[in-house]
């Protein structure tokens, strides 16, 4: 949910399953075999490297049917590779998340994969952090969390005395419940933002969906 878009998953590659998928491309039986003489040795380095990678060497598929497939199913990178890449010496890397694709050099590619996928993973987080702070409000009091939480909604932090009558009164209000409570120690000084009683921690509400 947190770094989907209209195509489908971008899966940080630290979760994937797959974190490559090499996609031969070929038309005849002479390229078939040229293509397939590169790609095992490049799907074994990347093994070899800490790569979870996959070979979609389906015969039933064609390979846009492959790139729509795994790029609904948000694999970080796809590797393509045919016999005009190979003359020059490259394969086209598409990165999900930017949905980008560009020439790469054969030569070293598979020490070159894992840093590509550590800037995916840290940009995923980047743009996830970057979205939830964008949508976590902090209201002054109880009205304005009642409002926030209806336009434009997102996360409300405010302090709470522990008591579950005011988390009840904020369901009732806003249809809004606790969605956490801060691990990390919260300093305290203040309010209850529902009953102005002494607060005792952060809480953040949010409707469920």
């Amino acid at each position: 949910m947190a770094h989907g878009d209209d195509a489908g998953l971008r899966l940080p590659p630290a979760l994937a399953p797959f974190q490559v998928v090499i996609v031969p491309i070929y038309r005849t039986d002479e390229e078939k075999e040229e293509v397939a003489g590169a790609v095992a040795p490049l799907a074994a380095a990347l093994k070899a490297a800490g790569v979870r990678v996959r070979t979609d060497d389906r015969e039933e598929h064609r390979p846009g049917y492959k790139f729509n497939e795994w790029e609904l199913k948000g694999v970080p990178v796809r590797l393509e590779v045919g016999p005009k890449d190979l003359a020059r010496g490259e394969v086209v890397l598409y990165r999900r998340d930017l949905r980008r694709k560009s020439p790469v050099p054969l030569e070293g590619l598979a020490e070159h994969i894992p840093g590509v996928l550590d800037g995916i993973q840290d940009e995923l987080f980047a743009q996830a952090l970057a979205f939830r702070e964008s949508r976590t409000f902090r209201p002054s009091s109880y009205e304005e969390l009642q409002a926030l939480i209806k336009d434009p909604g997102g996360f409300v932090e405010g302090l709470w005395c522990g008591r579950p009558a005011c988390e009840d009164r904020v369901k009732a209000d806003t249809r809004a419940t606790i969605r956490t409570l801060p691990l990390d120690p919260v300093p305290v000084g203040g309010v209850c933002i529902v009953c102005g009683e002494p607060a005792t921690e952060l809480a953040v509400w949010a409707q469920a969906y």
